[in-house]
Parts: structure tokens; C-alpha cells; sequence
């Protein structure tokens, strides 16, 4: 038995005209036509989400029916991979594998996106990268789940390999820069709170204004040293203050 190459119907073996559709017939094998199967679930899901901008949109019920779309897809491809002739096994192979891509990473960003499932969400999309690593999409999300994940160093890595793949995509490059810009604060945050002597310094600077101020009172006048004094303690002593809540934070 096989399957009409026109409408998908059952024929039985010899037969000149599918009993279905009525057009003569153009068998495909079982492994073929669970492929088409296969690949018109995974198109189903693309068309649902099949971008960054269309998966933050779906709602949860929508993301649900996806992933047992996805599902049913993922059965399919075994059900090809195990039914495919020897004549037909390479080509089949090579199918189900970029069909494999294409469902894992689909997946992978119901289940971060939607679903807030991150973890699983980056062991998808790393499988789905192991099977075809020249997607620039597939590095693009694995850097997006990698920064909600505050893995940043590794989120990186794979935005610089989205932007290798598609340098002329401006959300690659732009999302790149953010992230490097963040990261790049947030060291320069982590060693400004750690530095002890600056909140010495910081504080003895509010202190000395004090008698400064009482100088310029006795050498100048009342007026620009009372103002001096305040205007320094008030600008010193603010930054000591703010310094010491950022290291209490």
C-alpha cells in the first residue's frame, strides 16, 4: 500500500487510479508521506508563531496547542525514520533532521517565550543548534533565553554568532550592543561598589568642607561661606550617601 502524491488517500498496490481523488496514480512511500505530514504540522506552528514578535503574542492556549502540534510532528519524523526504504533512506534522513531544526526550535520558543520555561527552552534550542548550527535564528533566541537566564558572557556568544550568520539583520546587531552595553555597566557597577577607599574618600571630602567653609566665612565674607560649605557638604556628603546604599543593595 502507499499513498496518492495527490490528495494523500490510500491505493492499494498496482492500482492505476487513486480511489480518492481519481487522478492516476503517483505513490509516494509511507516514510514520505509521513514526512509531508510532518513538515504540514511544523508549517501550522511557523504560521502561528513562527517569529520572535508572533510567539510574544500568542496566548497560552495557543502556545499549548503548538507544542501538541509539535508533537504530532516529532511522531511523524519517526514514524519516517523508521518506515524509510533503503533506496530513499539518505534523502529521508536529511529531511527529518532539518525538520527535527525546525521543530526544536519552535519549541524552544513557545517554552521560553510563552510559557516563561527557560531553562528547558535553552536545552531545546542548543539541541536544535547541535543539528544545524548556520541558523542564525535558532543563536539569536538561545541569546535572548541566555540573558533572562542573567547568563550574559554565554548570551553574547550566541548574538555574535547571530550577527556572523546575518550581519545586515538590525535586531541581531542591535540586541548585540545592548547587551554588551549591560554587561559592560554592570562590571563597572560591581568594582565601583566594591572599592571601600571611595567611601572614605567620598565621606572625608563632605567633612572638610566644613572647615573650608568657616574660612572662606573669616577671609571673605558670611554669605559665600555659609553657601560653600553647604553646596560641598551637600554635594559630597550626597554621593557618600548614595554610595553606601548601592553597597547595601
Amino acid at each position: 500500500m502507499g499513498f496518492c502524491a495527490h490528495c494523500g488517500g490510500t491505493s492499494q498496490d498496482g492500482a492505476r487510479f487513486c480511489p480518492k481523488c481519481g487522478n492516476p496514480i503517483g505513490v509516494v512511500s509511507v516514510a514520505k508521506q509521513a514526512l509531508r505530514t510532518a513538515n504540514s504540522y511544523l508549517d501550522e506552528v511557523v504560521a502561528m508563531g513562527g517569529s520572535i514578535n508572533k510567539v510574544s503574542s500568542l496566548s497560552r492556549g495557543d502556545a499549548s496547542a503548538a507544542l501538541k502540534t509539535l508533537d504530532l510532528a516529532e511522531r511523524q519524523l519517526q514514524t519516517a525514520e523508521s518506515t524509510s526504504e533503503p533506496s530513499e533512506s539518505t534523502e529521508i534522513g536529511e529531511s527529518v533532521r532539518l525538520a527535527r531544526v525546525t521543530s526544536l526550535m519552535c519549541q524552544g520558543m513557545i517554552l521560553g517565550i510563552t510559557m516563561g520555561n527557560r531553562i528547558e527552552s535553552v536545552r531545546l534550542i542548543e539541541q536544535s543548534i547541535s543539528l544545524e548550527g548556520s541558523f542564525p535564528m535558532s543563536h539569536y533566541c538561545l541569546g535572548l533565553m541566555r540573558v533572562e537566564l542573567g547568563q550574559r558572557e554565554g548570551a553574547i556568544e550566541a548574538l555574535k554568532r547571530a550577527v556572523a550568520l546575518d550581519p545586515n539583520n538590525l535586531d541581531y546587531t542591535k540586541t548585540l550592543d545592548r547587551v554588551q552595553n549591560e554587561s559592560n555597566f554592570a562590571i563597572a557597577m560591581h568594582s565601583f561598589r566594591g572599592s571601600k577607599p571611595l567611601l572614605g574618600c567620598l565621606s572625608i571630602m563632605a567633612v572638610l568642607s566644613i572647615p573650608m567653609g568657616f574660612l572662606m566665612m573669616v577671609s571673605g565674607g558670611v554669605g559665600e561661606g555659609m553657601m560653600m560649605m553647604f553646596v560641598n557638604v551637600g554635594f559630597w556628603g550626597g554621593l557618600a550617601f548614595l554610595y553606601w546604599k548601592m553597597k547595601t543593595r
